[in-house]
């Protein structure tokens, strides 16, 4: 989130709800600079905050509320000679990469291999063995 600074503010507080309507819920108080960025926003939902600005008479009108969409994460894969490569952003810190012979529900497993971070994507290399398997990447939140 960035937004331009309000003449005279000393800080600013942002909350957010999962509506537009609220209710609204501070998540960070005391910011001193005019950009936030949200760990904790909701992957593939709309994520609604407002701004309010403070100086040394309190508070201020609070922003407009806004919505920002925050994108599923996106896997791609490749094979190599007796590899397959999976990479994804990033910024998906905390998601989990299960594997599974089948796509039926309860069938997955955590891929305990960790990734490479390199030029904001992550990158995990498996050897390519059989039974053929399916992958995802699923949000820690529920």
């Amino acid at each position: 989130l960035t937004w331009t600074p309000v003449m005279e503010a000393n800080s600013y507080t942002i909350s957010w709800s999962a509506t537009p309507d609220g209710p609204f819920t501070p998540i960070v108080q005391n910011l001193t600079s005019a950009t936030f960025v949200d760990f904790n926003a909701t992957p593939g939902k709309t994520n609604y905050y407002k701004v309010t600005s403070y100086n040394e008479s309190g508070a201020g009108l609070s922003s407009t509320v806004f919505g920002v969409i925050v994108p599923m994460p996106v896997v791609g894969i490749s094979t190599g000679s007796g590899t397959v490569t999976l990479r994804w952003p990033d910024w998906a810190t905390g998601w989990i990469l299960s594997s599974s012979i089948s796509l039926q529900q309860g069938t997955w497993s955590p891929v305990m291999a960790s990734p490479t971070t390199s030029g904001g994507m992550k990158d995990l290399v498996l050897p390519l063995d059989f039974p053929m398997k399916f992958f995802r990447l699923a949000s820690p939140s529920p």
